[in-house]
């Protein structure tokens, strides 16, 4: 028994030598970064909850260079301050780095592994970008739901010009209800709570919790998995079923709407549809196939709301920060649109500030400002660093559309950048992802902002609020944390333009008249079986 234990003892002293070994020999190749401790690696180094990661992570380039890296509990992270190693490893090595972080809560015991964004590069992944690039894919695809997008864009401006104060919730409600109308044909409710603009918001919320680093134990110990659901310390299980229901109600309730209107021939066309009747024969989908268009919807159904909604709250912020932006920009509108009709897409190829003003925005404030991380699915050397296979590659999105040696004087709003004959590189090159992980729907997300800024621009004025003895309230930028961050809330104070632009707004109301709701045509969805894809019969 003695020897046994001796020999037991002697395996582990080896084994805990190799992995100390290799762990050493591994940080010799690796890109500069803070020294690990033994095991943790550098678990104390992560930036503070309540500071932005972006900002956290500037002083990794100042320390260690554009490339650096640190390892947390065996997961080594990259990080990318060098805008052409960002292209080089995410955009030429797209076939070595298209891979996905898998957190075994998140993508397994919540089920957002689904999700076409989560998914890992595999032959589902790319079946399923095909699925969605045959509606979006390209300028003239996504034109076909701009009639949706232009709807939307002018009932916010009613919502608005009725209640200002709520602006951004009304932002909110536009983002959902042209998502869902678009994707499912369907129509939300106009002056009260929408039960699907509710699943929406908590799909949003597990999605976000789900992911949050080192909050999730099994996350850390993946052995934990193998646990009884009553063993001690198991509570997690309780959070990841809740938000696993939500994610399946999330998929499978609008796309249950959408199939029980085709078979009554009452469907709005929309992307469901379209791909039901483009695929289907005899009326019958395969399953794989009813698959992919039941989990790409949903997918840009959770993925376009935060996005727009924050690039509408930035946008805001910066003609309060920046009025004279804010004046040139109308006074283009008012010269080419006039101020007899509202902007339509058809306008933006002759309004080049207003176009200017949309890069701006994007750039000034991305919305995911350390991107989506890739993971290498094998060995890389770049400029003589390992990246190594297994690695999380997280570029710097907010430093490389604040890098001042790329955009002159950049932390100021200025459209002009981007004009004759400045000229300064267009940041969708960064801001909707890189090589085959770019964004499927960046165009439909492009066309929805500029409708929606332009028709908020023709209308309204964004000025600086007033405190109670009427003095302006200054406001800066600043940001949430989170993969998606939001601008810092802020004060602002919305002002209709004029007389004429209230009659135009009061005649939408009339063109563009509240639709019906399909709430009540939701039915009673029921799920037999969680564990089998969450087949909905309603």
């Amino acid at each position: 028994m003695a020897h046994l234990l001796l020999l037991g003892s002697f395996i582990v002293v080896v084994f805990v030598v190799y992995q100390l070994t290799a762990q050493w020999k591994l940080q010799r190749r690796l890109p500069p970064g803070p020294k690990p401790l033994p095991i943790i690696g550098n678990l104390l180094d992560l930036p503070p909850k309540e500071i932005p990661g972006y900002q956290y992570w500037i002083k990794h380039k100042d320390l260690y260079g554009p490339i650096s890296s640190l390892t947390v509990l065996g997961q080594t992270t990259v990080f990318l301050h060098d805008a052409e190693a960002a292209q080089h490893l995410l955009g030429k090595k797209a076939l070595q780095s298209s891979g996905r972080p898998e957190f075994e809560f998140s993508s397994h015991f919540c089920g957002l592994g689904e999700l076409h964004s989560n998914q890992q590069y595999t032959p589902r992944w790319r079946h399923d970008r095909k699925t969605i690039h045959k509606l979006m894919g390209t300028k003239a695809l996504s034109g076909q739901f701009n009639p949706d997008q232009v709807g939307e864009a002018r009932r916010l401006l009613v919502r608005t010009l009725n209640k200002t104060e709520d602006l951004f919730e009304h932002f909110r409600f536009q983002a959902s209800s042209t998502i869902l109308k678009v994707i499912y044909g369907y129509s939300v409710e106009p002056f009260k709570p929408d039960p699907l603009v509710m699943v929406s918001e908590r799909l949003a919320k597990g999605i976000v919790d789900s992911i949050v680093p080192l909050t999730w134990a099994v996350d850390n110990f993946p052995f934990l998995k193998y646990l009884p659901r009553k063993f001690p310390g198991m509570s997690w299980r309780k959070r990841a079923q809740q938000i696993n229901d939500e994610t399946h109600e999330a998929i499978n309730v609008p796309y249950s709407f959408v199939r029980n209107q085709m078979a009554i021939g009452k469907h709005r066309p929309s992307y469901v549809s379209r791909l039901v009747e483009g695929l289907s024969q005899d009326s019958n989908l395969r399953a794989e196939e009813e698959t992919s268009i039941k989990w790409t919807a949903g997918t840009m159904f959770s993925a376009s709301s935060e996005s727009t909604v924050s690039t509408l709250q930035s946008f805001v912020l910066a003609m309060v920060m920046f009025p004279e932006v804010q004046r040139k920009a109308q006074n283009e509108l008012d010269c080419v649109v006039g101020t007899d009709r509202l902007p339509e897409i058809t306008d933006r190829d002759n309004l080049p500030y207003i176009k200017a003003l949309v890069s701006e925005t994007h750039r000034w404030h991305p919305i995911a400002p350390t991107g989506l991380p890739h993971i290498m699915a094998q060995d890389e050397f770049y400029n003589g660093y390992l990246i190594p296979k297994g690695a999380q590659i997280c570029p710097a999105v907010w430093w490389f559309m604040h890098d001042p040696s790329v955009y002159t004087d950049p932390a100021t709003f200025n459209p002009e950048r981007f004009l004759d004959p400045h000229n300064e590189p267009d940041p969708r090159q960064h801001i909707f992802g890189y090589g085959r992980r770019t964004c499927p729907g960046h165009h439909f997300a492009d066309d929805q902002i500029f409708l929606s800024i332009a028709h908020l621009l023709a209308t309204f004025s964004f000025n600086k609020a007033t405190d109670d003895l009427g003095r302006e309230i200054d406001v800066k930028l600043e940001s949430t944390t989170g993969l998606v961050t939001h601008p810092a809330p802020f004060q602002y104070k919305a002002m209709l333009r004029g007389a004429k632009q209230e009659e135009l707004i009061r005649n939408i109301e009339k063109q563009h008249s509240w639709e019906e709701s399909d709430a009540e045509r939701l039915g009673n969805c029921k799920f037999d079986d969680y564990k089998d894809n969450m087949i909905s019969v309603c």
